[in-house]
């Protein structure tokens, strides 16, 4: 499809919009609840998802999803629904089942200004817990909002999954409780996340890939006796680390688990008489040939 098809698609999309939009007011239908979202019909053609923005994110405080668009159910979020949103609140009906999460690009990504997301309390798949989004059960910790109004967050007892990239962007939070019912922590779980401290559980098996990637104000970190696994890239670009205590437990050490840390001058093994399974010169690489001094059975 060249360019100028691609701007004629557009401006039929836009046309389209509007059409419904004289439809909806000519049938007095209120429209207030969604002027920003657009949706899809999904595969079953019995429901809809909400795919991106119609209209201008930038001056909606709060976005509400509905419950059913064009007399069908909305089920889905799709990744980028919110993209770029300036809204500091978003709440999702019962009828939503399906929120997209991954680690590369997710419901939320670059909401920046959200603080708080809302979930109806009779949704059969999700709840929200002061403006946290959590699986309905809460045993999974799905997503903090970017902009949460917090600066110690402690997730509450029972959880025992963090989901991936669930503190992404979390500018607000400088500390973060992780219980000890939690055993599972998602990729890229806090990924530029400013959080200067925290504290693994022995009961996580694996701080996994790029979980702490960017994390700049980490200072302090204790990985509990229990661990595992470090992961691949897991504090990269941890500029403020100066020094990490590894336990005995840990069988397995990743690739570039601390490249470009570069202020990090010391990995202690705690009990450990021999280098970690995984163990190469990629794992202590810093930066400019700079590298971490490993002490071991310290």
């Amino acid at each position: 499809m060249s360019k100028r098809e691609s701007e004629i698609k557009e401006v039929q999309c836009l046309i389209s919009d509007y059409k419904r939009v004289l439809d909806r007011q000519s049938k007095n239908i209120n429209t207030d609840a969604f002027p920003v979202l657009a949706f899809a019909l999904n595969k079953d053609k019995k429901s809809y998802s909400v795919t991106r923005q119609r209209g201008d994110f930038a001056v909606t405080e709060k976005i509400e999803v509905p419950e059913f668009y064009e007399g069908k159910p909305v089920t889905r979020v799709s990744d980028g629904a919110f993209l770029f949103s300036n809204a500091r609140e978003i709440t999702f009906p019962k009828t939503v089942a399906h929120i997209e999460i991954d680690e590369e690009q997710d419901a939320f990504s670059l909401c920046n200004n959200l603080a708080v997301i809302n979930v109806h309390p009779e949704n059969a798949h999700y709840s929200s817990i002061n403006g946290v989004l959590f699986n309905k059960d809460q045993t999974v910790l799905i997503r903090c909002p970017a902009n949460y109004d917090c600066s110690v967050y402690e997730i509450p007892q029972g959880v025992t999954s963090i989901w991936r990239i669930a503190f992404s962007d979390c500018k607000k939070l400088t500390e973060v409780t992780i219980p000890e019912s939690v055993t599972e922590i998602g990729i890229a779980a806090s990924i530029r996340c400013n959080i200067s401290r925290v504290v693994i559980p022995g009961h996580v098996k694996a701080i996994d890939y790029f979980t702490f990637y960017y994390c700049s104000n980490l200072t302090e970190v204790t990985i509990s006796d229990g661990v595992q696994r470090i992961e691949n890239f897991s504090f990269n670009n941890c500029r403020s680390l100066t020094q990490i205590t590894i336990p005995a437990s840990v069988e397995k050490i990743g690739g570039k688990v601390f490249l470009s840390s570069e202020n990090l001058t010391a990995a202690y093994g705690n009990g450990i008489s021999k280098k970690p399974a995984g163990w190469s010169k990629d794992w202590n690489l810093i930066d400019h040939g700079h590298r971490v001094k490993a002490y071991w059975n310290h």
